[in-house]
């Protein structure tokens, strides 16, 4: 029959805050773990759950894993928890940091599996990363894009504009032309009117002198 212990326990055994429990319990939960709960609904932990806990801490102290990148390990489909601890001996950092762990033995088979399944999740971690950085620097161009092309808008806009204003002025001019040769053509008439007036009066004068 298995045996839990409650939160607080947990946490006097592994060296946790209770934040940092939460924490823990949390990520793991948005991987699909799933941890086993009281009548109360409160979570308790098993032997394997505290496996769990340790492993994630170790991948994330002594492995240099994010906390998030950890629990997906930890929670992926296949995974010996047993054989992650394997190389903890041998690494005299890990074991200051980690007294409390107990080694469980493994078969070299399993750490090399293990290690190669870090190795590739690094990996893909690794190209996750690179690939939102691409679709940030793609979004990035789309904005640039979208900028460039409402500043041809604009400047399209603004030709239009200055076009409507030209061809705006311009038949303002040619009004006032034409008025002004209207004007013109007035006056030549009027000015040739008085010509002919006054010869046809001095052409009766000569006339009349005679």
């Amino acid at each position: 029959m298995t045996s839990y212990i409650r939160g607080k326990q947990l946490r006097d055994l592994i060296s946790l805050s209770e934040s940092n429990l939460k924490r823990y319990y949390e990520l793991l939960e948005q991987h699909g773990y799933v941890f086993a709960r009281n009548s109360r609904g409160h979570r308790i932990y098993s032997e394997d759950d505290i496996k769990v806990f340790q492993a994630v801490i170790y991948l994330n102290k002594g492995k240099n894993m994010s906390l998030d990148d950890a629990a997906s390990f930890v929670c992926s489909k296949g995974i010996d928890i047993d054989a992650i601890f394997t190389d903890t001996k041998n690494d005299s950092q890990n074991d200051q940091n980690l007294t409390s762990y107990t080694v469980m033995p493994s078969e070299v088979r399993s750490e090399q599996t293990v290690k190669m399944l870090v190795e590739i999740h690094e990996m893909q971690v690794a190209h996750q990363s690179y690939f939102e950085q691409l679709k940030k620097e793609n979004k990035e161009l789309q904005h640039q894009l979208l900028r460039f092309e409402t500043q041809i808008d604009e400047r399209d806009q603004l030709i239009d504009q200055i076009l409507e204003k030209v061809n705006q002025q311009a038949a303002t001019i040619e009004s006032k032309m034409d008025n002004h040769y209207r004007q013109l053509k007035q006056k030549q008439f009027e000015q040739f009117e008085k010509i002919k007036q006054k010869e046809k009066k001095g052409f009766f004068n000569r006339l009349f002198k005679n």
